[in-house]
């Protein structure tokens, strides 16, 4: 049908096979489908397609190309030359007018979203009214917060002097304690140490006692030892002597 309808021939197209109204009958029906879904009778090769602007003006193409054949199946039909009887219960619907109503139905659609963009603005003016609002009530809780938190870390602050003081006045407490402490441990030991002094003294005289004893005991044994010598040499003496004397009497 698609040849004869783009170049018609001079016979009228009534009488070919393809082009007789039972087939345009058919053809109508099919029409109807395919406006009625045309997702259904679309390739499913085009839904592999990435882009989905390439997607659009495919789908596109193929609706200004079913509009321009049925158009031109229009004009051929109405017109007597090619012999059809009632072309309007064939072809109810004019492409003209149907133009029209697109037409119409376009500028009802362009009204409605002319009319949601101006809800939208009014929408998203309120929200920045909201907005500038909210933030204000934002901006005063956190200047009372900011105060809040300011007095808190005055008197934090405070606190913390108060501690300071405290601990310094402890730390001086501590630190005069562990003066008198150490003081008192120093005198403890300088007592300990003359206590020892003392004592070792003490000790240094004994043993000083002791040695002038062994001393004077050595030396009354030296003493007696050489008064035994002595008395023993004499002895010896004696003896020498009454012998000598003896023997000298016994040569007279």
């Amino acid at each position: 049908m698609y040849p004869l309808i783009t170049n018609p021939p001079t016979t009228p197209l009534s009488q070919h096979p393809s082009c007789q109204p039972l087939a345009i009958q058919a053809f109508m029906t099919k029409l109807d489908g395919f406006l009625a879904a045309p997702d259904h009778l679309m390739l499913p090769h085009t839904r592999l397609l990435l882009s989905s602007s390439f997607r659009r003006s495919l789908q596109q193409r193929t609706a200004e190309a079913v509009c321009t054949v049925y158009k031109q199946l229009h004009d051929i039909v109405h017109n007597p030359t090619h012999g059809y009887t009632d072309p309007s219960s064939l072809l109810p619907s004019d492409p003209e007018t149907n133009a029209k109503k697109k037409k119409k139905k376009k500028k009802k659609k362009k009204k409605k979203k002319k009319k949601k963009k101006k809800k939208k603005k009014k929408k998203k003016k309120k929200k920045k009214k909201k907005k500038k609002k909210k933030k204000k009530k934002k901006k005063k809780k956190k200047k009372k917060k900011k105060k809040k938190k300011k007095k808190k870390k005055k008197k934090k602050k405070k606190k913390k002097k108060k501690k300071k003081k405290k601990k310094k006045k402890k730390k001086k407490k501590k630190k005069k304690k562990k003066k008198k402490k150490k003081k008192k441990k120093k005198k403890k030991k300088k007592k300990k140490k003359k206590k020892k002094k003392k004592k070792k003294k003490k000790k240094k005289k004994k043993k000083k006692k002791k040695k002038k004893k062994k001393k004077k005991k050595k030396k009354k044994k030296k003493k007696k030892k050489k008064k035994k010598k002595k008395k023993k040499k004499k002895k010896k003496k004696k003896k020498k002597k009454e012998l000598n004397y003896k023997i000298n009497k016994n040569k007279q």
